[in-house]
């Protein structure tokens, strides 16, 4: 049990948190490692850098877009809101720059559409980087808005900068699993892959079981993609699970706490719960860019190539210079 933290310089008094769910105020970590001697080393090597990064955001404490109070950490951004626990929010940065211990954390998104429409509300004020995910083509399927929120999110409270897209990463051999893009969190190179739980309203509810197997599945195909990629330059992935609600992300870090120690190793995992924007959960598969139509009356080389040949001008302009060649 992690005790609790005294409230924040800065926290207004008597102002009430957010009705959240109180689950995702914890982390569940869990260090890969056999042996007791070895797991105290890992986490005093997270602790120690928990320390430095405790240092690191308290110099920071005058930024407007990120708050802490109530054990919590809250990053404000023009359409949306992040929250996070703010010993998870340490033991990311902790634990992406340590090789072997694996770590599950839990967060919380909550965007602002006024109207109601992603690409009127929210597109317009992504970052750079998110915009490039967003419009730049993928490797296929119907993932470039949970892919560019994952980077968006990844942006506004981490500092993570692009690296790599999805068809900039490369692999050998080609046909396994990819990763959807690589970031640089400070000096450390991370790639990142992004799925989504969710069930559809006439479904049964999600369950552990359906936890387990998409958990066993993505954390599969991150350990196969670090293998192939020839140039993602990282020895750790990050792996981003936006949840479609609570009780599923409660079902994620039950079965998450249940996985074999070599299925998660050298593996972050990101669970955010994000409600109001279904975009993100039910968006479609993008509609193939047809070819540019030809404009009506527009002539290619071969035919205007034909018209040159006909001009009565333009042949009468050859017989004059055939003459004048023949007569100098």
């Amino acid at each position: 049990m992690i005790p609790q933290r005294k409230r924040a310089k800065g926290a207004a008094v008597g102002v009430q948190p957010p009705l959240v769910a109180p689950t995702l105020s914890t982390a569940t970590a869990t260090a890969t490692t056999d042996t007791t001697a070895t797991t105290a080393t890992a986490t005093a090597t997270a602790t120690a850098a928990a320390t430095t990064a405790i240092s690191a955001t308290s110099s920071a404490a005058d930024n407007r877009a990120r708050l802490y109070a109530f054990d919590n950490t809250f990053i404000l951004a023009p359409s949306f809101s992040i929250r996070i626990g703010l010993e998870d929010f340490v033991l990311l940065h902790s634990f992406v720059a340590s090789d072997g211990p694996a770590i599950l954390l839990l967060s919380e998104f909550q965007p602002r559409l006024p109207t109601r429409q992603f690409h009127l509300d929210m597109a317009p004020t992504l970052g750079h980087d998110a915009s490039r995910v967003l419009t730049e083509d993928n490797a296929g399927g119907s993932s470039y808005i949970s892919e560019a929120m994952s980077l968006e999110l990844l942006y506004r409270s981490f500092g993570a900068k692009l690296s790599k897209t999805e068809l900039e990463l490369n692999y050998w051999p080609s046909n396994g699993a990819i990763t959807d893009f690589s970031i640089t969190l400070g000096e450390v190179n991370l790639g990142v892959s992004v799925t989504r739980a969710l069930r559809p309203p006439t479904a049964p509810p999600f369950s552990e079981v359906d936890a387990d197997c998409l958990l066993k599945k993505k954390l599969q195909g991150v350990i196969d993609s670090t293998k192939t990629c020839c140039n993602g330059r990282w020895t750790k992935q990050m792996l981003h699970i936006w949840a479609q609600s609570h009780q599923i992300a409660e079902k994620l870090k039950c079965a998450y706490e249940n996985l074999e120690p070599e299925l998660i190793h050298d593996t972050v995992v990101l669970v955010t719960v994000c409600q109001g924007m279904p975009e993100l959960f039910m968006e479609k598969s993008r509609v193939e860019r047809r070819s540019l139509r030809v404009l009506k009356g527009l002539k290619d080389e071969r035919h205007l190539a034909v018209l040159a040949e006909s001009d009565p001008c333009a042949q009468q302009k050859l017989r004059d210079a055939t003459m004048h060649s023949l007569k100098s």
